[in-house]
């Protein structure tokens, strides 16, 4: 069983989420920067992280913004390279091709109320930021725990 797994999803907005044990311990969202200025950090021993990897498609409309995406996977992975096993994978690896919303509603139903009440809110909207809820749709697959 992996102990510690840090699941990061460095889009526009960024996020990350730590599961413990198996269980979601931490989630957070915010931007790249303020992320790396204080990237959540192992307490003890080697962690896994995983990280998405940014997919274009043939008429991808901003290959620049999976450029600057694929930039920030690579700090990610030096940043932990010396922390614990760092593993790439494709959104499509992992979550397939369903629609965004339909998948995170599937993320969601399968945290429980102790997890879902870790999860943060996006302050004005009062809702779930697709960014966190895909960072722990990660770790739940990488756990098994996808239904």
């Amino acid at each position: 069983m992996i102990r510690d797994l840090l699941n990061f999803d460095p889009g526009e907005v960024s996020a990350w989420s730590w599961f413990h044990d198996g269980e979601l311990s931490r989630a957070w969202f915010g931007p790249f920067e303020a992320m790396m200025d204080a990237p959540p950090r192992p307490t003890a021993g080697l962690l896994n992280v995983l990280v998405e990897m940014p997919f274009g498609r043939p008429r991808e409309k901003d290959v620049n913004a999976l450029l600057s995406i694929a930039r920030k996977v690579g700090r990610i992975e030096e940043f932990y390279r010396h922390r614990g096993q760092v593993e790439t994978v494709w959104p499509t690896t992992w979550k397939g091709s369903v629609p965004k919303r339909i998948h995170n509603n599937r993320v969601l139903r399968c945290l429980t109320p102790a997890e879902l009440a870790r999860v943060p809110l996006r302050p004005r909207a009062k809702d779930y930021d697709h960014n966190c809820v895909d960072s722990i749709g990660m770790g739940l697959w990488k756990l098994g725990r996808m239904r």
